[in-house]
């Protein structure tokens, strides 16, 4: 399902600081929830975000740029709490993809 430009925005400013980061990081990277929901710090690296696609399973570097290395940032300004994944719950466990979408909702 494709979206406009307005429709995202309009979603974005109601969303929790996590979703909103997930959003922003999606847009980004173009990566599918099945991507964002298991990155972890590991995979930030000097280059970039090194990771294998969920489908392909191809190693995948997503090079940094300041508009996404802010987005990871924020990520971890929203909960100081040691975690292993970008994406988290308030606890810093990885959502569930019911999760999400329960949030999403």
């Amino acid at each position: 399902m494709d979206i406009a430009d307005t429709e995202f925005q309009s979603v974005r400013a109601l969303a929790l600081p996590m979703m909103r980061t997930a959003m922003d990081l999606a847009l980004l990277t173009g990566l599918r929830q099945g991507e964002l929901l298991p990155l972890e710090k590991r995979h930030l690296t000097d280059e970039g975000i090194d990771m294998l696609t969920a489908n392909t399973h191809k190693r995948l570097i997503i090079e940094w740029n300041p508009e996404l290395r802010g987005v990871i940032d924020r990520a971890f300004d929203i909960s100081s709490r040691v975690r292993q994944f970008v994406i988290c719950n308030r606890e810093g466990k990885r959502y569930t993809s019911d999760g999400l979408r329960t949030i999403w909702d």
